[in-house]
C-alpha cells in the first residue's frame, strides 16, 4: 500500500493516541470489520460533559484452558453486561493461502456460542463477528493454539442514528510538494462522545475532495469504517462506536500554477483543525479564519503549520487553504513526460483493444487530461525509482493509468471530424 505522510502529523498533534491496525492475515468475509476502543492519552476534548469512558473495551479474546482445544466460545453480552440470546455471530477465517471461510451460529438463552473443530494452529487466523442491524462488533484476529481454545466476549450496545454525539475531533491535512503536484494527506481522528453506537446513514457520509484531484487512496483500518472512492472523493459507511477512530486518507492535486487554492467542507462537525506544508522558498501558506502560519522544524524537514480550535456549538464547517509562490516543475520533467510517451506507444494500443469501453471508462475520470495522467505516470516511475511505493502497487497503478491514457486518446480522436476523404 502507497506509504502515508502521518508521522509528522501524529508526532506534532496526536499525541499517544492508540488504534488498531489490521495484522497480516486478518480473517473476515469483510477485512476491515470490527470494533474496539483504546485508551486516549492527550485528548483535549476527553472532559467533554457526556464523553464515554474510553477504556472500555467491547470485544475481548483470550486463550483459554477452560473451552476445548479447536474451540472458540463466544459470550454476548449487552450494555448492562447482561447476556444476549439469538444473536447471531459468525467466525471468519483466512489460509496462509488467502483462502477464507465462514461459519455461522446463534447464542444460547446465556448468551453463549460454541463454535468447535476448528484448525488449530499458525496455519489460519480467525476472527469473531457480529452484525447487528448496520453496525458489526469484532474481537481482533486470533490463532488458536494446539493445547487451548479461545474465550471471546462482544458487547453489544444499543444503535442511533442520530448524529449529534459525533465530531472530528481533531482533522489534519499535510500538504507536500511533489513533481508537477501536490500530495495531500488527511487524518481525521472521529468521537463518538454518546454512549450508544452511532450507525450512519444508508448512503455514507460523503467526504467530497476538491476538484481535479487524482490517485485517492484510503488506509484500511480493523475498526466498522470503511470508506470507498467515488467520482466526488471518498464515501465513509459502517457504524461508531462509542470511543474515538483515527481515519487516513491521500489524494494528489496538479499543479496549475504559482498560487492554488484548497476548499473542502466538513461534513462531520469539527472541534480543532491543523494544516501542515512544506515550506519551499518563499512560498506561503493562507488558511481562511487561522493564525498566520509559523514555521517549524521536524525530522529535518521545514513546514509551515497553523491551527484552529473551535466551541462545540461553533464548530468548523469548511476549510480554505491559499498557497502562494509555489516552487515551478524542473525541466527535467519534461524529458521523463516523452520518455513516458514513447514507451507508452504500444501500451496505449494494447490498452486500447484488450479493454471494453463500458467497464474501461469507469476508470476516465471528468477533469483528467492527456498532461494530467501523464503527470501522473511520471509521478509513479519515480516513486518506484526511489523505492516509496512497491512492485505490485506499481504495476497496478501502471496499467490503470495506461488504461486511463489510451482511453483519453481515443475519446479525444472520436471527437475530431473524420480527416479521410474519398
Amino acid at each position: 500500500m502507497k506509504r502515508f505522510s502521518f508521522l509528522i502529523l501524529i508526532a506534532l498533534c496526536i499525541g499517544n493516541t492508540t488504534h488498531a491496525q489490521d495484522p497480516d492475515g486478518a480473517p473476515s468475509d469483510d477485512p476491515h470489520a470490527g470494533m474496539r476502543t483504546g485508551p486516549s492519552e492527550g485528548d483535549p476534548h476527553a472532559g467533554v460533559e457526556g464523553a464515554p469512558h474510553m477504556d472500555r473495551s467491547l470485544a475481548t479474546a483470550e486463550p483459554s484452558a477452560d473451552v476445548p482445544a479447536g474451540s472458540v466460545r463466544v459470550t454476548v453480552v449487552d450494555e448492562s453486561g447482561a447476556p444476549v440470546a439469538g444473536a447471531d455471530l459468525n467466525v471468519g477465517s483466512m489460509g496462509q493461502e488467502g483462502q477464507r471461510n465462514r461459519v455461522v451460529q446463534r447464542t444460547n438463552a446465556q448468551g453463549v456460542a460454541t463454535f468447535a473443530g476448528l484448525a488449530t494452529g499458525n496455519g489460519q487466523a480467525y476472527r469473531v463477528n457480529l452484525p447487528y442491524e448496520g453496525a458489526t462488533y469484532s474481537c481482533t484476529p486470533f490463532q488458536l493454539p494446539p493445547n487451548q481454545g479461545y474465550a471471546v466476549r462482544l458487547t453489544r450496545l444499543p444503535l442511533t442514528r442520530e448524529s449529534r454525539f459525533l465530531v472530528q475531533g481533531i482533522g489534519l491535512m499535510m500538504i507536500e510538494l511533489r513533481e508537477s503536484r501536490l500530495h495531500i494527506s488527511q487524518q481525521a481522528r472521529l468521537m463518538n462522545l454518546g454512549e450508544a453506537t452511532y450507525v450512519f446513514p444508508a448512503g455514507g457520509i460523503n467526504i467530497a475532495l476538491p476538484r481535479g484531484f487524482l490517485a485517492p487512496e484510503a488506509q484500511a483500518v480493523m475498526t466498522d469504517q470503511r470508506m470507498t472512492v467515488t467520482p466526488q472523493g471518498f464515501r465513509l459507511v459502517g457504524s461508531m462506536p462509542p470511543g474515538n477512530v483515527i481515519l487516513s486518507w491521500s489524494f494528489d492535486l496538479p499543479i496549475d500554477g504559482e498560487e492554488m487554492a484548497i476548499e473542502q467542507a466538513m461534513p462531520i462537525r469539527t472541534l480543532m483543525y491543523r494544516v501542515l506544508s512544506d515550506a519551499a522558498p518563499g512560498m506561503r501558506l493562507d488558511v481562511a479564519g487561522f493564525p498566520p502560519p509559523e514555521m517549524v522544524e521536524s525530522e529535518g524537514r521545514s513546514l509551515l503549520a497553523t491551527q484552529v480550535e473551535r466551541p462545540p456549538n461553533q464548530p468548523l464547517e469548511r476549510i480554505e487553504i491559499r498557497l502562494h509562490n509555489l516552487p515551478g516543475p524542473n525541466p527535467v520533467r519534461w524529458v521523463a513526460v516523452f520518455a513516458a510517451i514513447a514507451a507508452l506507444g504500444i501500451a496505449v494500443t494494447f490498452a486500447v483493444r484488450k479493454k471494453k469501453p463500458a467497464q474501461a471508462m469507469t476508470r476516465v475520470r471528468a477533469e483528467a487530461s492527456e498532461t494530467s495522467v501523464l503527470d501522473e505516470i511520471v509521478r509513479l516511475d519515480a516513486e518506484r525509482r526511489a523505492g516509496k511505493i512497491g512492485p505490485k502497487y506499481f504495476t497496478r497503478q501502471r496499467e490503470l493509468l495506461t488504461t486511463e491514457l489510451a482511453l483519453l486518446l481515443q475519446r479525444e480522436s472520436e471527437r475530431r471530424p473524420d480527416e479521410k476523404t474519398s
